[in-house]
This record gives C-alpha cells, sequence and structure tokens, in this order.
C-alpha cells in the first residue's frame, strides 16, 4: 500500500509543481489542478477497492494516506470557488472578502472542535472508530467519495482540515499583499471607458514583453490593474481564449492603440513645424 501510494502522491506533487511553475491564471491553474487530483483519487480508490489491508494498514491509510491526497482537491476546489467569486474594487472590499473567508474557515474549526483538536494533538485514542471502515453513517458520506470501501467516519473531515490550513496561508498571503498595495488618491482614480476586452488584450501585451519582469504573472497585472481602475475582469484567462480563438484580428486594439499613437506624433511634429 505504501509504495503505490507514495508513488502516486509523487506523480500528483510532479504535475503539480509544473502547474504552479508556470505563469498562469489562477483560476485556471486551480482547475487543471482539480483534473490531476481527481484522476489520482480515482486511481488510488480503484486500488483499495481490491486491496486487503494488513493489521494497522487501514488506520494509516484512512488517517494519514487519503487526507493527505484528498486534503489537495479539497484546497484547490475551494481556491476556484475564492478566485471566481473575488470582488472588484478598492482594497479594503477585496480584504473584507477575504477576511470572511478566513472566519468560515475558523467557523468550521469551531463546529467540528472536537476532530480538530484530536487531529492538532495527534490523538489515537478513538482511531479505530474514526478512521476504520463500516462505522460512517450513511448520512453524513461524503459526495464522490463515499463508497463504503473507501470512507471512513472521519478521513474526509482531517482532509478538510489539511486544506484549511493550505487556503489560510493562501488567503494570510493574498491580504498582505493587499496591504502593500499604495492606494492612489480619489483624485487621480481614473475609469476605463473602452471595453473589457480590450483590457485584457492589454493585460497580456505587457505580461508577453515582461514589462514587469519574468516572474509577473497574468494574475499579479490584472490584480494591480483591476485594484486601480476599480473594474472587474472576470475571467481574464477565458476572455484571452474566446478572443484568441473566436476573433478574426485578435490584437486590434493594440494596433488601434500603435495608431493613435502614430498620429499624435505626427500631429505635434506638424504642429512643431507650423511653429
Amino acid at each position: 500500500m505504501k509504495e503505490f501510494f507514495f508513488a502516486l502522491l509523487s506523480e500528483v506533487e510532479s504535475s503539480l509543481g509544473v502547474l504552479n511553475s508556470g505563469n498562469v491564471n489562477v483560476l485556471e491553474l486551480a482547475e487543471k489542478a482539480t483534473v490531476v487530483l481527481y484522476r489520482a483519487i480515482a486511481k488510488l480508490k480503484e486500488f483499495v477497492r481490491d486491496y486487503e489491508f494488513k493489521d494497522g494498514e487501514e488506520v494509516a491509510f484512512f488517517k494519514e494516506m487519503k487526507p493527505r491526497l484528498c486534503s489537495k482537491l479539497l484546497f484547490y476546489k475551494s481556491l476556484w470557488r475564492i478566485e471566481s467569486f473575488r470582488p472588484p474594487g478598492q482594497k479594503e472590499v477585496v480584504k473584507q472578502y477575504l477576511l470572511k473567508e478566513m472566519d468560515l474557515i475558523y467557523a468550521f474549526h469551531e463546529k467540528h472542535k472536537f476532530i480538530y483538536q484530536y487531529y492538532i494533538t495527534g490523538a489515537s485514542h478513538f482511531d479505530i472508530v474514526f478512521f476504520v471502515r463500516g462505522k460512517c453513517p450513511p448520512q453524513i458520506r461524503e459526495v464522490d467519495l463515499s463508497d463504503d470501501f473507501f470512507t471512513t467516519l472521519c478521513d474526509m473531515k482531517f482532509a478538510e482540515l489539511q486544506a484549511n490550513s493550505l487556503l489560510l496561508d493562501y488567503v494570510q498571503n493574498e491580504i498582505n499583499l493587499l496591504d502593500n498595495l499604495k492606494t492612489l488618491p480619489l483624485s487621480f482614480n481614473l475609469k476605463w471607458v473602452f471595453p473589457k476586452r480590450a483590457l485584457v488584450q492589454l493585460i497580456y501585451a505587457l505580461y508577453a514583453k515582461h514589462c514587469f519582469g519574468e516572474k509577473t504573472t497574468i494574475k499579479e497585472i490584472t490584480d494591480w490593474l483591476e485594484a486601480t481602475l476599480d473594474i472587474d475582469l472576470k475571467d481574464v484567462y477565458h476572455t484571452y481564449k474566446d478572443f484568441k480563438e473566436r476573433t478574426l484580428n485578435p490584437v486590434n486594439f493594440l494596433e488601434e492603440l500603435q495608431e493613435a499613437l502614430l498620429k499624435k506624433i505626427e500631429a505635434d511634429e506638424n504642429s512643431a513645424i507650423k511653429r
């Protein structure tokens, strides 16, 4: 069991490492990571279906191994939800949204206080009840991972607690980034009057040219412009994919910018000559 599980875990972490090292939109990252993890859990599920646990293996599997993998799935699903509903606007609006997400996590810990304490203290006196199959009432089975042979009373609660730890780190980091943003004076707040698709073209052009450095991501550029311009661009990845695949000229706005600048330069030169 250990050999199969850790080989599978290594494969998953390698795939996630590749995804996280790429400059991709956080929603795209979460979507792709979720696919990787669903497939891995399906493989694990099939392995367990025909596997006969030896002494102590069943508790170890459902207490340590399965939660370790499933927590990653829960994390990326929650990450997608948090980012897809992240509000536009000034940093205080976004910060309040993120703080509410932290409150939801703390509320979960409070609701499952006994299990949380059992988890963080490394207790084991109820392991035979919590992590052996056949002890899980039907009404609390977990969706999609709920087959009798693959479910115990608390394995997914442990997975949720581990996922929450990852989420708290992520949300706290996002709050720290917001706190480090300088708020523009109200007199400097500008309103974007062109279509949002045009701004997405500009974002991808700035990214492709590495205008903010090679390590800057699409998400960072998008977050900065959304906060600065008080605008909600929704899912820029899908907007980019849409105009890239369905528009005859996917860089029409950038060409219009170039044309406008050239006309401005020409007009300024003509004005200088007349003087």
